[in-house]
């Protein structure tokens, strides 16, 4: 799974079955805040990709 950091749009990025899911984030200081994850439709919240992405996101911070 290739992670992209989208500076602009303040988001992490990935491709799912040709769909993008993201985790949006907020930097503060010398902290980092998810705030809102956005799961391609047809993709369960519960799925292990999309906890698998957490931990890849949450492992390069």
């Amino acid at each position: 799974m290739e992670i992209k950091d989208n500076e602009f749009s303040r988001q992490f990025e990935t491709t799912v079955d040709d769909k993008m899911m993201s985790v949006e984030y907020s930097r503060q200081e010398r902290k980092i805040f998810l705030t809102k994850i956005n799961v391609p439709e047809g993709i369960d919240e519960d799925d292990e990709i999309v906890s698998d992405f957490f931990k890849r996101n949450l492992s390069d911070c």
